[in-house]
């Protein structure tokens, strides 16, 4: 299978306010982390993603930098909308992160501090979303900022985020892409998942076995082994014709 996913609710929060979807065909990828307390979390992050989700397969023959960018705008409305009709002036948001695959590349949408990531065969996970925080606007201006935050070892409760789905009346997502080679993975992670783990191990574990079910399980397990504070969610894609990836450790 090239296309795997896991949510967990954790062991401390007691709601999940991930919601997450893969495309049995391989053509799309997308993950949400809610945010606004009680009910309101899940309700934006299933609503994102679900927006998103059909406005990709209806319109799925555009380019792929188009769908992002109009599927992040309508998901926005969506979420927006709801907020302001029924929340009374309550806080509703969440983030969305996606990648779409299409011929030999990966176009990646994103808004908020899920993350995407890309492993190459024989090479270290890297990261290739932008964190919309106040730390990752920090680390523009302050080196050992950057260093400490490549390395996962913020957690502070000031990193407060700054860009989401649903907050503001209209949203500015992060769209890029890249090529896509034979065995090549794309991760994308909620917070509550890549906290617990830092670039090496993610690499190890993706290039220990081709079974991304497997892959996701293992992630899963890290987090709860080590607190598992918050929601935990992993959704991966494999380029087909890579099979197993060499083992590096």
């Amino acid at each position: 299978m090239f296309v795997a996913g896991r949510s967990h609710i954790g062991l401390v929060r007691k709601t999940n306010e991930d919601e997450y979807y893969c495309d049995g065909r391989g053509r799309f990828i997308i993950v949400a982390d809610g945010i606004g307390g009680h009910q309101n979390g899940h309700i934006a992050s299933r609503m994102a993603v679900n927006e998103l989700h059909w406005f990709i397969e209806e319109n799925i023959d555009r380019p792929p930098e188009d769908l992002l960018a109009e599927g992040f705008k309508k998901a926005n409305e969506k979420v927006h909308s709801y907020q302001e009709e029924q929340t009374d002036g309550g806080l509703m948001g969440t983030t969305l992160t996606a990648f779409i695959i299409c011929d030999g590349k990966y176009y990646l949408g994103h808004l908020g501090d899920s993350r995407a990531y890309i492993m190459h065969p024989g090479e270290i996970v890297e990261q290739i979303s932008e964190d919309h925080t106040f730390l990752a606007e920090l680390a523009q201006l302050d080196e050992d900022v950057r260093q400490t935050m490549l390395a996962n070892r913020i957690s502070n409760p000031k990193n407060t985020l700054m860009r989401a789905i649903g907050p503001e009346a209209t949203c500015t997502p992060q769209i890029s892409s890249g090529n896509l080679l034979p065995g090549d993975v794309l991760l994308l992670l909620t917070d509550g998942m890549y906290r617990y783990t830092n670039l090496e191990e993610m690499s190890e574990v993706i290039a220990y076995t081709d079974d991304l079910e497997e892959v996701a399980l293992r992630f899963e397990q890290l987090a709860l082994e080590r607190g598992a504070r918050d929601n935990l969610t992993i959704v991966l894609y494999r380029e087909e014709g890579g099979g197993k990836l060499c083992k590096m450790f």
